[in-house]
């Protein structure tokens, strides 16, 4: 039952992202989708306390600094081509 229910939140939350991406701004939305994993890091310490180890934790870092760096590149080329 636990991993029905893991499944079919999964796939509606899958759904929900997808359908925001389709309607809004990837520059607005991708916060909230990278907010996802230091959500995912407080769950597993308050359920199991543990933590990533250094190349999961270089790895996410890895991940946010990329959407970073193409949020910012996406907002300059906006306003360089609507000034």
């Amino acid at each position: 039952m636990v991993l029905a229910g893991i499944g079919i939140t999964g796939f509606f939350g899958q759904v929900a992202i997808t359908a925001a991406f389709q309607k809004g701004e990837a520059s607005v939305i991708a916060p909230f989708e990278y907010s996802a994993l230091a959500l995912g890091m407080g769950l597993d310490w308050l359920l199991w306390r543990t933590l990533p180890d250094g190349i999961a934790l270089l790895g996410a870092c890895v991940i946010i600094a990329s959407g970073l760096y193409l949020i910012r590149k996406e907002k300059s080329h906006t306003e360089a081509e609507h000034p």
